[in-house]
């Protein structure tokens, strides 16, 4: 699985999470190690976990920033 990236703020040592985003179309993939463990999201999911919306991006999921 993807290693998490740190978000830091520029010029400043505080992490600081993604801004939310959602997802355009919907969007899955099996876990190729072992197969076992299928992951899915429907399309307008909003995302909020910086984890989770980093191993979307690594993945190449269709995403937009959510306007807050």
């Amino acid at each position: 699985m993807a290693r998490p990236r740190k978000y830091v703020a520029q010029g400043e040592g505080v992490e600081t999470p993604p801004r939310p985003v959602r997802l355009t179309r919907p969007f899955g993939f099996i876990e190729e190690t072992h197969g076992k463990g299928r992951f899915y999201w429907v399309a307008g999911e909003v995302v909020t976990n910086p984890h989770t919306i980093a191993l979307l991006q690594d993945r190449g999921a269709p995403l937009e920033v959510v306007d807050e």
